[in-house]
């Protein structure tokens, strides 16, 4: 517990990491992580909360039926996201 800065950075550590070293564990890791990290990234106010948000959307676009319920939460914070931002600021289309 109080160690969320340090989780996102361990969340964005894995997410840039080259793609032929987490091939196995992305096939059940990537959306959580993703999901986890665009939540932290709101938390803490990061502009980049909504670019991330974006990522998970394309990726879970297809989801399974059980999934919906997540993918539709995700749209609504990206949603708000986008309604709070200043005028002016580029957020994610």
């Amino acid at each position: 517990a109080g160690r969320a800065r340090v989780a996102a950075e361990v969340y964005r550590r894995y997410l840039r990491t080259p793609w032929t070293f987490r091939y196995e564990p992305d096939a059940v890791e990537l959306g959580w992580t993703t999901q986890r990290l665009a939540e932290l990234q709101e938390r803490f106010g990061d502009r980049e909360a909504a670019e991330t948000y974006a990522r998970l959307l394309e990726l879970w676009k297809d989801a399974d039926p059980p999934l919906r319920a997540l993918v539709d939460d995700v749209r609504e914070r990206l949603a708000a996201i986008r309604e709070r931002a200043p005028v002016g600021t580029k957020v994610v289309p």
